[in-house]
């Protein structure tokens, strides 16, 4: 997996995550400004074609609007030191 997120204007924010799951590989993209988000849709399938000429072969490929999802909080005492 490779995740990571740009910021260049007038793009705005814009985050990803790429993930080789088997021979697929998956792209989720978030921007944070739906004129860009727009645009990333109409480019999907540039995007599949670029990931096929990379010997690539290409899975879902989503954009949404906003920021990606946070990962939850670890639950209070999920970690433990026992060495004390």
């Amino acid at each position: 997996r490779a995740r990571f997120s740009l910021d260049v204007e007038p793009a705005g924010p814009v985050h990803a995550l790429i993930t080789l799951n088997g021979d697929k590989t998956l792209v989720r993209m978030w921007a944070e400004r739906p004129a860009t988000a727009q645009q990333l849709r109409a480019g999907i399938g540039e995007l599949s074609q670029a990931l096929t000429r990379a010997e690539l072969t290409p899975g879902d490929i989503v954009v949404r609007d906003g920021t990606p999802p946070q990962p939850a909080p670890a639950r209070a005492g999920h970690f433990l030191d026992r060495a004390t």
